[in-house]
């Protein structure tokens, strides 16, 4: 069994390996964070390994996208409720608006019969007063004759 020592100076020779190959080399793209996880590998004593870490993004990826679709479900779903309560609430201000118009015309309509009312409580007046000056002249005629 090999040590970790040993096991870091094989990677720093498959790392210089690796770099002299070049930029543009085919082998350095394929070893693009193999080092970092093989590092890892090292100082958590783990066995990590690409295809792992390949097949977990994939599964975060499928993973993302259920919670992306179930996300867009739920907005899709409260932007209905939402337009549902916005066509309740323009209803209901309809409503208020024709309740509204009505009360105002009630209160119109009481303002002019209470006018007419005190117009008729003035007639009435004038009559009782009427009456009363007839029933005097009566008084004084019955009592000039006697």
């Amino acid at each position: 069994m090999t040590t970790k020592e040993q096991e870091r100076k094989a990677l720093e020779q498959i790392r210089k390996i690796v770099a002299a190959l070049g930029e543009n080399s085919y082998l350095g793209s394929a070893f693009d964070g193999a080092f970092q996880l093989a590092e890892n590998n090292i100082e958590d004593d783990a066995a990590y390994t690409t295809s792992y870490y390949i097949e977990q993004t994939h599964i975060s990826e499928l993973n993302l996208r259920h919670e992306k679709n179930k996300w867009d479900e739920q907005r899709e779903s409260l932007e209905r409720h939402l337009n549902d309560a916005r066509a309740v609430i323009g209803k209901q201000q309809d409503a208020i608006r024709e309740k509204e118009a009505s009360t105002k015309t009630l209160a119109d309509r009481n303002i002019n019969l209470a006018s007419v009312i005190d117009d008729m409580k003035k007639d009435v007046d004038k009559r009782d007063t009427e009456i009363v000056n007839l029933k005097a002249k009566l008084y004084d005629l019955m009592t000039a004759v006697a």
